[in-house]
């Protein structure tokens, strides 16, 4: 910023309001004010919740290692706001896969059929024939299917193949 007054909540972008309550987050996890999150003060977390210390340790090696870029053994804010951003992104991904997979079964059945498929793409104005639509329908469902006459993908496996489209 300019040295201007703050945003107001109303204001801000929804990423803005992301970093700005992970930011919170972080310093009710920092009690001493450092700056930091020591391990102390992460297992000290973790106990009130009643985890195993054992479970606790290694849960923290494993955030430590994503994070901890200079070896310190404490999570500086920044790279806190880092680890939760990717975190939550990846939820929010999940998130709109799922809602795109709802435009193509949107009656609810549980798997996108190849009229669902037809239909979606002539609203959205592509020509797809259905020779290349069920060639699509099979690799989604890496060829597994009751009835290769009629593929059909279920929510599971579009959300993987989705993925490993934005890969």
């Amino acid at each position: 910023m300019d040295g201007g007054s703050p945003l107001t909540d109303k204001e801000m972008t929804y990423a803005e309001k992301e970093e700005k309550a992970i930011r919170e987050g972080f310093r009710l996890l920092d009690e001493d004010g450092s700056g930091k999150i020591s391990v102390n003060e992460l297992e000290a977390h973790f106990d009130d919740y009643g985890f195993s210390k054992e479970a606790v340790k290694k849960a923290i090696q494993r955030v430590l290692a994503q994070v901890d870029g200079d070896g310190s053994r404490e999570i500086e804010e920044d790279e806190f706001v880092s680890l939760m951003t990717k975190k939550l992104g990846k939820n929010d991904n999940d998130a709109d896969i799922v809602q795109s997979y709802r435009h193509f079964d949107n009656e609810g059945k549980g798997f996108i059929s190849m009229r669902d498929m037809k239909e979606t793409c002539q609203k959205l104005g592509d020509t797809a024939d259905e020779d290349r639509l069920k060639e699509m329908l099979m690799m989604a469902s890496r060829g597994k299917q009751k009835d290769p006459k009629n593929p059909t993908i279920s929510q599971d496996e579009f959300v993987i193949l989705m993925k490993k489209d934005l890969e």
